[in-house]
């Protein structure tokens, strides 16, 4: 992610479950990654607001790949990040 939403690179944790899908908070910092409606990313705890989507609301997960800016009203935050899933702690 670039722009103001460069502060969510990195890696995160699941961090319980919200509407039935796993939410995650980043390890080393403030960032979340949570389902409403859509998949998102913000750079805070809030669930009001988001930099990134993903329009895939089947995935049970975050969906692998390029996210997007829609729905963030600002032109700040391009580029979009790309997202990796994994399913274990294999980077550690």
């Amino acid at each position: 992610a670039g722009g103001v939403g460069g502060s969510v690179n990195g890696w995160f944790v699941q961090d319980g479950m919200l509407h039935g899908k796993p939410r995650y908070r980043q390890r080393e910092g403030t960032a979340i990654i949570y389902f409403s409606g859509q998949w998102k990313i913000n750079d805070e705890d809030d669930l009001g607001g988001w930099f990134y989507c993903h329009h895939d609301s089947a995935a049970s997960y975050p969906p692998n790949g390029l996210w997007s800016t829609d729905g963030y009203t600002g032109r700040d935050a391009d580029p979009a990040p790309a997202v990796r899933v994994y399913e274990t702690d294999s980077y550690e």
